[in-house]
C-alpha cells in the first residue's frame, strides 16, 4: 500500500544547514524508521514528505543493538549505489523522542553515541535537498540483522512502495540465524 503524500506546497529554508520545512525539519528515514508503525509509536506527529534516495551510498550494518540484539542498519559512501527511505517532516518534540530512541545527544562525545546525526543531501522527487539523519556509530565486529529487525525495513519499503529492485535488495539481505 502506498502511503499518500502530502499535497500542500513545500516551502524548504536552510537553516543552519539543516532543511525546516513548514517550521518542521526534514528527516530522511532509510531504516527500521522506513516502517511506519514503528514511526508513528516514536514520532506521532510525523508527517510522511515522500520518497528519496542518498546518492552513492549502501546499507551496512556496522553495530549490534543491544536491545534488537543484532545489527542495526546505518548508510556508507558507496560509489554508485542509492539508499532508498521516506523523508519525514518532524516537530521538535518528535525530534527530540528520536533523538533519545537512536541513542544520541549532541552534548556529548560522538563516539559515546550509538547513532549521530548528519545533514546529508538526498533527492526527493527529482529534487536535491538537505535532511538529517542518523549515522551509526561502528563497532569492531560482524553484525548481521535478524529477521524480525530485516521485516521493519522491508515493510516499511513495500508500504511505501519504494523502487522494486530496491525491496528485492533488501529481500536478499543476510540475516542472523541465531536469533
Amino acid at each position: 500500500m502506498l502511503m499518500t503524500l502530502i499535497s500542500k506546497p513545500m516551502r524548504w529554508k536552510n537553516v543552519g544547514g539543516i532543511t525546516e520545512m513548514d517550521g518542521g525539519m526534514l528527516y530522511f528515514a532509510y531504516g527500521s524508521n522506513t516502517d511506519p508503525a514503528q514511526m508513528m509509536e516514536r514520532c506521532p506527529e510525523a508527517t510522511l514528505v515522500g520518497l528519496g534516495y542518498l546518492a552513492d551510498h549502501g546499507l551496512c550494518f556496522p553495530r549490534k543493538s543491544k536491545n534488537r540484539r543484532c545489527g542495526v542498519s546505518s548508510v556508507e559512501p558507496k560509489i554508485g549505489h542509492d539508499t532508498w527511505g521516506v523523508v519525514w517532516e518532524l516537530t521538535d518534540t518528535d525530534l527530540s523522542a528520536l533523538d533519545r530512541n537512536e541513542g544520541y545527544r549532541h552534548d556529548r562525545d560522538p563516539a559515546a553515541n550509538a547513532y549521530n546525526r548528519r545533514t546529508v543531501t538526498i533527492n526527493l522527487n527529482g529534487e536535491w535537498l538537505e535532511t538529517e539523519t542518523y549515522v551509526a556509530s561502528h563497532q569492531d565486529g560482524k553484525h548481521l540483522p535478524n529477521v524480525a529487525y530485516l521485516a521493519h525495513l522491508r515493510d516499511g519499503a513495500a508500504h511505501h512502495g519504494l523502487p522494486e529492485p530496491y525491496r528485492a535488495y533488501l529481500e536478499a539481505l543476510p540475516h542472523d540465524l541465531s536469533g
